[in-house]
């Protein structure tokens, strides 16, 4: 159901008259995403959209993105490129999920981790003020239980019915994506 949505966004490459050199290798991966809509409007999780001259690669075609929307308090970006007939992908509702549920991380190469739920109100603690929760900020994350890499950032959390749950949007240092 949701492997046709998914996208990789990669930093724009120099047009050069070596075509080796337009090639975009899983190594030129930023971040992943998914298709919210047919008419392009597209889901991910990134802080360096505006610094990298990012592109959309979506099934072997080179999108430039034409608008981007950034929600400040989740960190979620929804970016539009030019583009139709787009597979949609299903949202489910990550409020039915339960500790140890197994969920799916699918990104851009087509790898594919399957996880349980570690945690289902997972904070970070960075300092003394992270244990003060603002009602003014969103603190809901789910801490998956496997070791992540970077090239699932902004892929989509998928529970077992093709529902997109969550998004990636950290990866520590020990690998646990939130």
């Amino acid at each position: 159901k949701v492997s046709p949505g998914i996208i990789g966004i990669y930093s724009k490459k120099s047009v050069t008259t070596n075509s080796l050199n337009q090639l975009y290798l899983p190594s030129d991966l930023l971040v992943n995403g998914f298709v919210l809509t047919s008419d392009g409007w597209l889901v991910t999780h990134f802080d360096g959209l505006t610094l990298s001259d990012p592109v959309v690669i979506y099934d072997g075609e080179v999108f430039d993105i034409t608008k981007e929307i950034k929600d400040a308090t989740t960190g979620v970006s929804f970016i539009k490129i030019a583009a139709t007939n787009l597979p949609v992908v299903v949202l489910g509702d990550s409020d039915e999920a339960t500790l140890g549920q197994l969920e799916i991380v699918l990104n851009d190469l087509n790898q594919v981790v399957v996880s349980s739920i570690k945690s289902l109100d997972h904070h970070t603690i960075s300092s003394a003020d992270s244990f003060v929760l603002s009602s003014e900020e969103y603190n809901e994350s789910i801490l998956l239980s496997d070791a992540f890499t970077d090239n699932y950032l902004g892929s989509p959390l998928i529970n077992l019915g093709g529902e997109i749950v969550g998004i990636i949007s950290d990866i520590n240092e020990s690998g646990m994506a939130t």
